[in-house]
């Protein structure tokens, strides 16, 4: 597995922030301890909120920021691929989004289609459980395009991350419904 210890393009770099590897895989319990390391030596002491700078207070979010980032799989991978992207090379920019708003309608149709049925609950379930199932598998995807972060790698990892978000996306709603 390829690691990746210098970012190109000059971002924000939060596994640095955490003394983490620039990579998809990280160690939950190496970022657990960074995360205390800066939460003890930047939190003022309980009641003490006198002490907190407009500063400190925007540097204390973003360790926020950086930990849920890092701790969220599908965040992080978005991370990763924000920070090793060129941000000056995106050809394919106007197909992507013809593309994005096609797997858009689709996902949008099918969940129509099942809340619209005579036994809707069950058509929704049925739909939240191939939702799952596809999001575990570009997860995967994910996962295996990172390992080995090539340019081709990267641009196949951007694809898969849209596509992910258009399926949590119709996760949340059609849960939603089902529970209507």
């Amino acid at each position: 597995m390829t690691r990746i210890f210098a970012v190109p393009h000059g971002r924000r770099n939060y596994f640095d922030l955490f003394g983490l590897p620039t990579d998809f895989a990280i160690d939950a319990s190496a970022l657990a301890a960074g995360y205390r390391d800066w939460h003890d030596t930047t939190r003022p002491d309980a009641g003490d909120d006198d002490s907190i700078t407009p500063g400190l207070r925007r540097g204390l979010n973003e360790i926020e920021r950086a930990y849920r980032t890092l701790l969220d799989p599908i965040a992080r991978a978005a991370h990763l691929v924000e920070l090793l992207a060129d941000p000056a090379h995106d050809p394919d920019r106007q197909t992507r989004q013809h593309a994005d708003l096609i797997t858009e309608l689709e996902l949008r149709e099918c969940r129509v289609e099942a809340s619209n049925r005579p036994d809707a609950a069950a058509e929704v379930a049925t739909l939240l459980t191939s939702l799952a199932e596809q999001a575990a598998s570009l997860e995967k995807k994910l996962q295996h395009l990172l390992a080995e972060p090539s340019r081709q790698n990267l641009a196949a990892a951007c694809e898969v991350l849209r596509t992910l978000r258009h399926v949590e996306s119709h996760q949340r709603e059609a849960a939603g419904r089902g529970a209507q």
